[in-house]
């Protein structure tokens, strides 16, 4: 049985959810995740069994901001329409019952018959941050047993920083493996642990060290096999620009050697971090990440948008990564949103004009598209793609096909917004965009998923016009196709 304590927490979680529980409001995404109330964060112990897609997340249940974390839970059979679950983790022990901290993240595996979660606790004694791992079980995937021999891994190794979280569990013939992020020397790292049991672990040595430019702490790591290589992503703090790193490389399970080929970014935008990824029973690796804040102006509140409406923080749509030439990864949305696409448009231009032309309008803002120029005959200089909620109130992409570069300006899109993402693309002959538009959440698939740019906007109207213009020349053929993501409507409490 669990702990008395754990119970109790488990009921208060309930009950505030219950007691603050609004209907979703005009600010909640359609079809990308939030929690019924309360802050969310970090997605955690992703996992796919009998069928049932098992979500867990950083969780606040209490209130919009962040504060002695929990663990969400949901379920789903298509990853987009999500049963809310009872709270799967909650503060009560010694090595987790904090308010500054709790049942950070942390990974799922099935052991047997038991989902079993590995995850980090938080807590501050003597002035100082204590993070250590821990394990809990269940065996109907809803009511979850702590391990009274907790924690499993108490302390971090020879020389790393208390900063020793997020642990990522997978099992490789009859072992079991983790990685875990920590900092040596003042610069992020991922750690390599090993166990025949799942309780007692071994330290193999450090996976990988950042290099300069890549942040004083690595957390959130994720590694898994991809194609004939395997993939390291970790989300790194202190850096300027992108935080979210990926590298492809050699793994040598019996040494713990880890040797980079290819390093890039998970994607370029502002406002995405601390992904995690898992294999699906249809062999996909799948991943989703947390919609971050970090494009807000400093000094505003990370709910000051959406805190009226019972809700702080979103995740991103779930991807599917692969392996293209070169061992570089792709990204793509998960195909099972197509299912939810309604009131369909399709449009050409055999050149697009100076004044803006109007792809479509929608009294909503949960739209997708797909809108592929061709340049082959163009001399254009530059074409913009605006997103307007009102004659004041846009979000544009501006390509400027001179300097190779794609421009997101968010200035005009509302207050608690600002600032602009570029990243370069070069002039290829054509130019595809996938786009997802869902309220608060703007993901921007380039070139067929070579890279993704997840921008988080608050627009005042639910509305939302598309208008496409050319400047400085003649314009690229343009086709686009357009349809509206009818809500994927959660439930709560069903099993």
């Amino acid at each position: 049985m669990p702990h008395q304590a754990h119970q109790l927490a488990l009921a208060k979680a309930d009950q505030a959810r219950e007691a603050h529980a609004v209907r979703r409001g005009d600010m909640r995404p359609a079809y990308h995740f939030t929690a019924p109330y309360g802050w969310l964060n970090d997605p955690n112990g992703l996992i796919q069994h009998q069928g049932v897609y098992h979500l867990f997340y950083q969780h606040n249940p209490y209130a919009t901001h962040w504060a002695q974390m929990h663990w969400g839970h949901a379920v789903s059979r298509d990853l987009l329409a999500w049963t809310h679950l009872p709270v799967a983790l909650a503060p009560s022990e010694p090595y987790d019952c904090d308010t500054r901290g709790g049942c950070y993240s942390g990974s799922a595996i099935m052991a047997g018959d038991a989902l079993t979660l590995l995850y980090t606790g938080c807590t501050h004694k003597n002035g100082l941050e204590e993070q250590t791992q821990n394990l809990a079980f269940s065996t109907d995937g809803i009511h979850f047993t702590k391990y009274p021999q907790n924690p499993v891994i108490p302390k971090p190794p020879k020389g790393g920083s208390e900063q020793f979280r997020d642990p990522k569990v997978w099992q490789w013939g009859q072992s079991y493996y983790a990685v875990l992020g920590n900092s040596m020397d003042a610069r992020g790292c991922v750690l390599l642990y090993r166990s025949d049991d799942l309780r007692a672990w071994a330290y193999c040595g450090v996976l990988l060290h950042a290099q300069p430019g890549q942040g004083w702490m690595w957390e959130c790591p994720d590694f898994f096999p991809l194609g004939n290589r395997w993939m390291l992503t970790v989300s790194a703090m202190g850096v300027q620009g992108n935080r979210n790193l990926w590298f492809v490389g050699d793994f040598d399970n019996q040494t713990g050697c880890f040797t980079p080929l290819q390093q890039g970014f998970l994607d370029v935008g502002d406002d995405f971090y601390a992904p995690q990824s898992f294999l699906d029973e249809h062999n996909r690796r799948i991943m989703i990440g947390w919609a971050d804040h970090k494009s807000q102006r400093e000094g505003v509140p990370p709910d000051a948008a959406t805190a009226s409406h019972g809700f702080c923080g979103h995740l991103c749509l779930p991807r599917v990564v692969t392996l293209a030439k070169g061992d570089t990864p792709r990204f793509a949305p998960i195909p099972e949103v197509t299912a939810y696409r309604i009131n369909p448009l399709h449009g050409a231009l055999p050149e697009v004009p100076a004044q803006p032309v109007l792809l479509g309008q929608w009294n909503t803002t949960a739209v997708e598209a797909l809108l592929l120029l061709d340049f082959q005959h163009s001399s254009a200089k530059q074409v913009t793609l605006a997103w307007q909620h009102d004659p004041s109130h846009a979000t544009t992409l501006v390509y400027d096909r001179a300097a190779g570069m794609l421009r997101l300006d968010r200035n005009q899109t509302d207050e608690c917004v600002s600032g602009v993402v570029e990243h370069a693309v070069g002039a290829p002959e054509t130019l595809a965009l996938h786009i997802f538009f869902d309220r608060n959440s703007l993901e921007l698939f380039i070139q067929d998923g070579v890279c993704v740019l997840s921008a988080n906007v608050f627009p005042k109207e639910n509305a939302l016009q598309m208008r496409l213009s050319a400047q400085g020349g003649q314009g690229p053929r343009a086709v686009w196709d357009l349809w509206e993501i009818k809500p994927c409507t959660p439930r709560q409490n069903e099993t």
